[in-house]
């Protein structure tokens, strides 16, 4: 940027220019300066220096790494560029001609960091502002991002402020208690869980999406989730969002009635619904694995096991294959279980993780295919009459399935640790066929959901009854 040697009021008497040159870096600063350099050759007509001066000085941006020549004239000025162009080293200052104190001065706080005087310097309205050449930018190609890195990125700013990987927001009104999440279908749980060949929101993603509400709308104390009635699946074959509503129980003020639905073009679909209880810290029991594994006789490795699976139409993922091994017997199952690679970031964020909850219920077709060997009929969960968690769930552990009675359609499922130690038991989970292209359509509101389960727990409708009501009945 320029300045004078002698600066008097109406800028008289002006013998030399300050040209002052800054960038970023050293390198952009060299650069600028044979950038200037070629600008002047390629005129045709030499541009006056003040003006030079003025458009570098005032209409410029000054950035820390600086260099100033103090030149007489337009040839003086293209002599002390064209010694820097050729010597490609970078001086601290140039300077020409007789000292004067000023013009030193202001050449010497420039360099050393001060702001140019705006006020007085090069305000004479006859200065013009040149087109010099602008910053030299790092010469660099950058391409757009393809469309999956766009909506990489997006899902990733969508996601950086959620309340929970279950629960994106609080959409709470005056008059009700609710959550939202959008589902877009690339969540682990979704992207790797197909039934059928559609993502699946699994059905253990209800049972942390219950917990996990409770939890963030003041439940302090442990709780247990019960009555838990699958209606309809979401099925995320495009992104869409899902609620889920708590309600405090006029009866029993410690339960809270919870309801995961959508919102359709025309009416809410209701996909479960059940209880959340607050209680008392219960201490689990030890399983004999050693026992169990004894009396199941037939094992089938992992990747037998998935293979079966895909053969039913359940097509699971790497991220939802936490099963390692299972082991069968007549009337109970035991399969060993591992938090799949991809998922270990963010396993502190879940308490009833659907990898491995998931894992746990997979466990349970292996021994409905031993009672329903000729039935090429899918088994989905459909009830569950209680789920408590007793300690935190590990990453490794053990799944025991055991049949309730002899019609294969009812199990309690208990998660261990290595060592055998319960840390969640899945109590009365009821299965039912499934036609993918007949499930039930259950609607907010129209059954009274606490009667509808308090029947059912009481024992005075049965499961097939409940499932006729919802609409589900096959």
């Amino acid at each position: 940027m320029g300045s004078t040697t002698r600066v008097v009021s109406g800028e008289q008497n002006i013998d030399r220019h300050l040209i002052a040159l800054s960038a970023k870096t050293e390198d952009a600063l060299y650069r600028k300066i044979v950038d200037l350099l070629a600008w002047l050759e390629a005129e045709q007509e030499q541009p006056a220096l003040g003006d030079i001066a003025y458009t570098l000085w005032r209409r410029r941006t000054h950035y820390a790494v600086r260099t100033g020549f103090l030149v007489r004239d337009w040839a003086d000025l293209h002599q002390q560029l064209g010694e820097v162009s050729r010597s490609k080293r970078l001086p601290s200052a140039k300077r020409s001609g007789e000292r004067t104190d000023l013009i030193e001065e202001l050449l010497e706080r420039y360099l050393a960091g001060g702001e140019p005087d705006g006020e007085s310097l090069y305000a004479d309205a006859r200065y013009r502002c040149l087109p010099l050449p602008t910053y030299p930018f790092v010469e660099e190609r950058y391409w757009l991002p393809d469309q999956a890195e766009i909506v990489e990125q997006i899902e990733r700013v969508r996601t950086a402020d959620r309340l929970h990987p279950l629960l994106d927001c609080n959409s709470s009104s005056f008059s009700e208690q609710k959550f939202t999440t959008r589902f877009t279908g690339r969540e682990f749980f979704l992207q790797d869980h197909q039934i059928g060949g559609q993502p699946m929101l699994p059905g253990v993603a209800y049972l942390e999406m219950g917990r996990a509400a409770a939890e963030l709308s003041g439940a302090d104390q442990a709780v247990c989730l019960e009555q838990i009635v699958w209606a309809r699946p979401v099925l995320a074959a495009e992104a869409q969002d899902v609620h889920i509503s708590l309600y405090p129980s006029d009866e029993r003020s410690e339960t809270i009635e919870f309801e995961v639905w959508s919102e359709g073009e025309q009416e809410s679909t209701l996909h479960a619904q059940g209880l959340v209880r607050c209680i008392s810290n219960t201490a689990g029991q030890r399983l004999d694995l050693e026992a169990i594994e004894q009396r199941c006789t037939v094992r089938l490795g992992a990747d037998e096991y998935y293979r079966a699976l895909q053969n039913l139409g359940l097509d699971y993922g790497p991220s939802m294959r936490a099963i390692q091994e299972l082991s069968l017997g007549s009337q109970e199952c035991i399969a060993r279980l591992k938090l799949p690679e991809g998922l270990q970031s963010d396993f502190a964020d879940f308490k009833l993780h659907p990898a491995l909850l998931d894992g746990a219920l997979q466990a349970t077709v292996g021994l409905l295919e031993r009672v329903h060997q000729r039935e090429q009929v899918v088994y989905l969960p459909f009830a569950l009459e209680a789920v408590r968690l007793i300690r935190p769930l590990p990453k490794h552990g053990y799944a025991y399935v055991k049949a309730q009675g002899s019609s294969g359609l009812k199990y309690d499922v208990l998660l261990t640790d290595e060592a055998g130690y319960e840390s969640v038991v899945l109590a009365g989970l009821s299965v039912r066929a499934f036609d993918l292209q007949k499930a039930g359509r259950a609607k907010v509101g129209q059954v009274s959901t606490l009667d509808l389960l308090e029947k059912l727990s009481r024992g005075e409708l049965s499961v097939q009854e409940v499932e006729q009501v919802l609409g589900g009945g096959s």
